[in-house]
């Protein structure tokens, strides 16, 4: 039995990106990643997350190779449309099934909020900033 073990991890490692969620090692990381991080906003606070993030745990870099991994492997451009809206999918329906993962309250999201941010009055106003900061208005 500890040879199938062995076996799946084996099998588990080689993703090429067609594999199901629950079978690719990149997958399986971010998922731990995101599930801890959801414990993390509820409350405990970004140490612990930098802990979670050091170099014994889950260091930095992997957690870039693994995000890379899906963007490339599960929807780069050597995948149909059909084969990455499939890929997509199925990696939504794999973290959805999450009991810790909530779904986002977007009119109180501070990310949402920042990321959709209207960028170009932003612009102004930094532009302004500077120019009343030097008096030049």
């Amino acid at each position: 039995n500890d040879d199938e073990g062995n076996e799946e991890k084996d099998v588990i490692g080689q993703c090429d990106g067609l594999w199901p969620p629950s079978r690719c090692e990149h997958v399986l990381r971010l998922t731990k990643c995101l599930d801890f991080y959801q414990h993390v906003i509820d409350g405990k606070g970004c140490d612990v997350l930098l802990e979670y993030l050091s170099e014994e745990r889950y260091p930095r870099s992997m957690l870039q190779e693994d995000w890379t991994h899906v963007l490339l492997e599960h929807f780069g451009d050597k995948r149909t449309l059909k084969e990455s809206q499939d890929q997509h999918e199925q990696i939504y329906e794999h973290l959805t099934k999450l009991k810790s993962l909530k779904e986002c309250d977007l009119e109180h999201c501070h990310a949402f909020t920042r990321n959709n941010r209207d960028r170009e009055s932003e612009e102004d106003n930094n532009k302004l900033r500077l120019a009343l900061k030097n008096g030049l208005v």
